[in-house]
């Protein structure tokens, strides 16, 4: 309750002053500060050795377009804030002392436009411009064992990737007061954006439908931070704070920016065995791009390594319809002549691989596709 009425106030505090934004903080660094900042560094090279970064110029174009917009006028003196998106399942996003934020793939994903993307950046680099990483350093009673404690963790959760201040910002956390605060900061520099707040429950919404399907007490990304019910609260309590309603969504601009993520990751969580998501973000990339056949393979992928009563069928239907939509998709062909000869209908299989052959003649295959036609003569 201390939390919800802390963050009615700061609410009301930032909704009065939403006209101008926040004077640009200096950043002379401190000794302590200095060596987090050293820390940052060297993480963050191991991250970009990891081969996990998403490489994307357009999206990555459009995503730091968003973050400039939720700035204060003039920028932030002493800090480069820049979006980097990482190839993940998981539902994630954490920010380094210097403003550089990395945000999972699957959770651009899951976001249907462009003002739920908006809370999380504002959010994410409120952490840099407010120094919660120094100030979470400061409050430990011991630095040492803080700084140890947090790097054990990030070998175990980030299998290594994660040194000391990465695990603070995308696994521990910060207090339930920094998060709060963070929150609703990120809140204000939608909102002076032009963004539609209310969007901020329907994410926190999303986050906890992904919570029920890891049947979960949280995402990863929440696991240690404030509970999504008192999030919500807090967003709902701003948005009783305001009288204007609405805002830009700006879902178009979005889906442009995202469509390729959302195919990457229903391949994701194919991989992860996660069938019910995999179908979700294969149905989402089908409504996106209609004339397109990979979201038509992916679920035939789907429906196959799932194996479930009439799967088969469903594989089947998929394939054929991802082959209609596309006679040069060789992958489509391939598939359906692999399922035909499942189901013992040899004459299908026999034209599936030769179409695929034909379509695919250099395919790494080839020779196993032979094989399969030699013994289907």
């Amino acid at each position: 309750m201390k939390i919800l009425l802390a963050a009615i106030a700061l609410a009301s505090a930032l909704v009065a002053g939403l006209t101008a934004a926040a004077a640009p903080r200096s950043f002379a660094l401190d000794q302590d500060e200095k060596m987090l900042w050293s820390k940052t560094d060297d993480e963050q090279k191991r991250i970009a050795r990891s081969g996990l970064i998403y490489e994307d110029e357009k999206l990555s174009a459009y995503l730091n377009g968003v973050l400039a917009k939720l700035l204060p006028d003039g920028g932030v003196p002493g800090l480069d804030p820049k979006v980097i998106v990482l190839r993940s399942r998981l539902m994630n996003a954490f920010t380094f002392p210097d403003g550089t934020i990395y945000v999972h793939s699957c959770m651009l994903a899951m976001m249907d436009n462009e003002a739920q993307l908006a809370i999380l950046l504002g959010h994410e680099v409120t952490h840099a411009i407010n120094r919660h990483t120094v100030k979470a350093y400061r409050n430990a009673k011991s630095k040492a064992s803080f700084l140890a404690s947090i790097t054990v963790v990030g070998a175990w959760v980030g299998a290594g990737l994660f040194g000391a201040i990465g695990t603070l910002a995308a696994v521990t956390g910060y207090s339930r007061e920094l998060e709060t605060e963070a929150d609703m900061n990120g809140l204000a520099s939608m909102v002076r954006a032009g963004y539609d707040p209310a969007e901020s429950v329907t994410f926190f919404s999303l986050l906890e439908e992904e919570a029920k399907e890891e049947n979960a007490k949280e995402p990863f990304f929440f696991g240690s931070h404030p509970k999504l019910k008192e999030r919500k609260e807090n967003c709902e309590a701003f948005l009783r704070s305001r009288t204007q309603e609405g805002g830009l969504l700006n879902r178009e601009a979005f889906a442009r920016a995202v469509v390729d993520v959302v195919l990457d990751s229903a391949w994701l969580e194919l991989k992860a065995g996660r069938f019910k998501a995999a179908i979700a973000m294969a149905e989402k990339y089908q409504a996106m791009r209609p004339s397109d056949p990979k979201g038509c393979y992916v679920l035939g992928e789907v429906y196959r390594q799932r194996g479930e009563k009439g799967d088969t069928d469903l594989a089947k239907e998929k394939y054929a319809k991802a082959a209609s939509l596309d006679e040069s998709y060789c992958e489509a062909y391939r598939a359906l002549g692999l399922i035909s000869l499942k189901l013992k209908e040899n004459d299908d299989a026999r034209r599936y691989f030769g179409e695929y052959l034909a379509r695919f003649p250099d395919a790494p295959d080839r020779a196993y596709i032979e094989e399969y036609l030699k013994e289907l003569q």
